[in-house]
């Protein structure tokens, strides 16, 4: 089992279980649609946010709040949330750089998870989240620290406990790498229309919010026609979880509604 999906290492860097999220309502699409201008890992983080949020009656305490997950964690949330709402591989469509035609590119979400594995080797674990590594003792860091912090040397000297000494940054910056490598990859994408081969970066974060950025269009096509077809108001349809609006639209679609 690779670390990434192993319980343990999840332990190993959390205090509690992995938390679920819930499936993606219409709200939660719109709501992701306008942060559009935000952050990266910002728009992220509440994307996540109001999908742990949106569960009543969670007996947790203290609450899980997705900024102060630790990156690994949350890079396997959004795995999990990409394989059940769009399924295993992640399909890319850009225009060709050369022709502007469009090109498409598809990539098994498992190869990206075993590509970006973290690396134990050599660490050796403190408490939950925290490492000793080459003499350097370092937490690995949440969506908060990276927000937060203006710089890399600044993120360091949060994470590394003690004084953070000149001649360890180098090291301390390797480490993480090891630990917390970004859920990205490239991909290798052949032009149909003009032959040019092109490499694509796939960032599995900016991804999720590019689909459901795309998918407005249909979100509201879809909330036209529930409403018609059922007469049901705005806020029923977008409380409806995303694989259950495409079911009752496929329904309506057929006239298969009795």
């Amino acid at each position: 089992m690779s670390p990434r999906s192993d319980p343990a290492w999840h332990l190993s860097v959390l205090d509690r279980p992995v938390p679920m999220l819930l499936a993606v309502t219409g709200r939660v699409e719109v709501a992701a649609g306008s942060r559009r201008d935000d952050a990266l890992l910002g728009a992220v983080t509440r994307l996540v946010q109001d999908l742990l949020e949106a569960a009543p009656g969670r007996a947790e305490e203290p609450p899980v709040r997705a900024l102060d997950l630790p990156v690994p964690v949350l890079d396997y949330l959004l795995v999990q949330l990409h394989r059940r709402e769009f399924g295993p591989v992640v399909a890319l469509r850009r225009p060709c750089r050369r022709c502007q035609a469009p090109a498409e590119a598809s990539f098994p979400l498992d190869d990206l998870e075993a590509a970006r594995q973290p690396r134990l080797d050599g660490a050796e674990l403190v408490r939950p989240g925290v490492f000793r590594c080459d003499g350097s003792v370092l937490r690995v860091p949440t969506a908060r620290d990276l927000l937060e912090s203006p710089d890399e040397v600044s993120l360091m000297e949060r994470l590394v406990e003690g004084q953070l000494e000149p001649d360890s940054v180098a090291v301390v910056d390797a480490w993480l790498a090891r630990l917390c490598p970004r859920m990205a990859a490239d991909v290798a994408v052949e032009c149909a229309e003009c032959g040019l081969v092109d490499t694509w970066e796939l960032a599995l974060d900016e991804h999720l919010l590019l689909v459901l950025e795309r998918e407005r269009p249909l979100l509201w096509r879809e909330v036209d026609l529930l409403a018609r077809w059922y007469g049901w108001g705005l806020d029923p349809i977008l409380g409806l979880a995303r694989s259950d609006r495409h079911h009752l639209v496929a329904l309506a679609a057929t006239g298969s509604f009795s």
